[in-house]
């Protein structure tokens, strides 16, 4: 962090000398418009790169700002900044409108991206019919001889203004990409569903994105308010600024704190040069759309993602330093306490989607300290079940209780800080964060502070045995310690009980084997309760203590797993004498 913004200040001296420099009033323009847009698209990065909700209606906040400060000046002869100020709040307001209304009803990306258009297009045709915003005819901001009206005669003022603030969203997005914030946003962005696993509240966290990237997008519309001094709706509310905002972005790659800057210099570069060789004026866009139609199909990630997976392949896998391995500290102890204590409680619960019963009046109960097995022919109903538990959907009938609190009602987050966690039946690694970052965005959900989270972190990776892998992406993980990190993940919430969904599928015999006396370690030694669904008789047969068959949502029956071989409607219904036989 600290070479980084070292490295940020000697670029803020450099690119601050060049208006010194040359008194070229063009170069100095292109200059301003790089990093004008170079500011927007950052800003646009941290709900559309950082998180993944890819708006395209960001010019809403944008015109918000540049409107409410340019009409408030201009009709009540109020200060620019107080007016931007104003306009700030009110698309921060809208932003959060739209994020609750997205989040409350669980829009996905496709879904949200509409729905932000939609809201574009709706404030386009409002400003062009409101005449006392200047209408379809425009906004002339009138010049006022003061610095403290943000009118300068150097447009070298404006280039330092412009160029100050993008290095200082780059600044801000740093310094959000290396706490829990960032992380989090990150985690949304690859999968949802794991992160609401891990604790991660997912709504909250869509909601500060937006309302941060709104904020700071009506913040340039202000200042570029008063360095145009005239708006019109189509080139402040109209689809291209979105677009100009999006494509720098995507370009250079969402997923690099510096990409949009670098995307808008070869955006701006290219529309420049187009502009002054071919003369008409749809030429800049035909010409960036033919270069980008090759970055899309192969840069998808962006131009300079791309280049750095290959320095980085060329170069060979990345290992953290040693000295990390230091924060690894010895995981607190839980010894087993299998009793009669009651940790869970399925109390008549079932579940219909439409036609289908796919849980039909369950009952049950686990002990701290068991592991409890669900087994049951496919279509049973298990994956339901656990995504009850989980709180990843809601029951039609019945309870559950969790360590003495009803939990059924309650999101999948909120059970997990409980201490309520699971895996899926598809591991779901946060695929283009490292190991590390995986388990560390799970340790943040009981640890006091961020250096306890590293330290938590360090200690669940030895734990695991993924230590020496801290440093690669998970998507580059073989299965088995891909199945691994996900157990992995789950642990690092702390959980009493854990749910495990078919974690054994796909590995070996002797893959198979290490993850059971991984799994038996983590109950005897730490007191770790777990509830898994396997269809590995031999997993079930060595790991559980207890055994309930699902069949059709139903219990079918219950007990040790001699019990369950030896019922017969078990047999007819599930194992089949061959299994019995074997």
């Amino acid at each position: 962090m600290i070479r980084s913004l070292a490295g940020l200040v000697a670029a803020t001296l450099v690119f601050a000398a060049i208006p010194l420099l040359t008194d070229n009033s063009y170069v100095i323009s292109i200059l301003t418009s790089i990093f004008l847009w170079a500011y927007l698209a950052s800003c646009w990065n941290i709900v559309g790169g950082m998180t993944g909700q890819l708006s395209f209606g960001h010019a809403v906040f944008f015109g918000i700002g540049a409107y409410t400060s340019a009409v408030l000046f201009v009709r009540f002869g109020w200060h620019p900044l107080l007016g931007g100020c104003i306009g700030v709040v009110l698309a921060s307001v809208l932003a959060l409108t739209i994020g609750y209304v997205s989040a409350r009803y669980n829009l996905v990306h496709l879904h949200f991206a509409l729905v932000t258009t939609a809201v574009g297009q709706i404030a386009l045709f409002l400003a062009m019919g409101w005449q006392f915003i200047g209408g379809s005819t425009g906004l002339t901001v009138p010049y006022k001889a003061t610095a403290g009206q943000l009118f300068f005669r150097d447009p070298a003022i404006y280039y330092w203004i412009i160029l100050a603030m993008t290095l200082g969203v780059i600044a801000l997005t740093m310094l959000i990409r290396q706490r829990r914030m960032g992380l989090y946003f990150l985690c949304i962005r690859e999968s949802e569903p794991a992160a609401a696993g891990a604790g991660i509240d997912i709504m909250r966290q869509k909601l500060t994105a937006i309302v941060i990237s709104a904020a700071l997008t009506a913040a340039g519309g202000v200042i570029y308010a008063h360095y145009i001094r005239f708006l019109d709706p189509d080139s402040i509310f109209g689809w291209q600024v979105s677009l100009q905002m999006v494509i720098p972005a995507m370009l250079g790659g969402t997923q690099l704190i510096l990409g949009p800057v670098i995307g808008a210099a070869i955006f701006v570069t290219l529309q420049e040069t187009t502009r002054t060789l071919l003369d008409f004026a749809g030429a800049p866009l035909i010409i960036v759309g033919l270069v980008l139609i090759p970055v899309v199909l192969f840069l998808p990630s962006g131009v300079v993602p791309s280049l750095v997976g290959a320095w980085r392949r060329h170069r060979g896998p990345i290992r953290l330093a040693p000295v990390a391995q230091i924060l690894a500290l010895s995981v607190p102890s839980r010894a087993a306490t299998l009793d009669t204590d009651i940790l869970l409680r399925v109390d008549g619960v079932g579940r219909r989607f439409g036609g289908v019963q796919a849980v039909n009046n369950v009952s049950f109960t686990c002990r701290r300290g068991e592991r409890l097995a669900v087994i049951g022919p496919n279509g049973a109903g298990k994956s339901t079940l656990f995504a009850l538990l989980g709180g990843f959907i809601v029951p039609n009938a019945g309870q559950i209780t969790f360590d003495g609190q009803r939990i059924d009602g309650l999101s999948a987050d909120a059970v997990c800080r409980l201490g309520l966690a699971r895996t899926f039946q598809t591991a779901q690694p946060f695929r283009e964060l490292t190991v590390f970052e995986n388990i560390l965005a799970s340790a943040y959900l009981h640890a006091p502070s961020h250096t306890a989270a590293l330290a938590d972190a360090w200690a669940v990776l030895a734990l695991f045995d993924l230590s020496s892998r801290a440093a690669e992406r998970s998507a580059d993980l073989n299965i088995i310690d891909q199945k691994r990190l996900e157990v992995a993940r789950a642990w690092a919430t702390r959980p009493k009980l854990i749910l495990l969904d078919e974690v054994g599928a796909g590995l070996t015999a002797l893959e198979l084997q290490q993850l059971v006396d991984m799994l038996m370690r983590l109950n005897a030694t730490h007191g770790t309760t777990i509830l898994f669904i396997e269809h590995m008789m031999s997993m079930v047969a060595r790991l559980a203590d207890r055994v309930i068959v699902l069949h059709h949502g139903e219990v079918l029956a219950e007990g040790s797993m001699a019990e369950v071989c030896a019922n017969p409607v078990v047999v007819e219904a599930y194992l089949g004498e061959s299994t019995l036989a074997a």
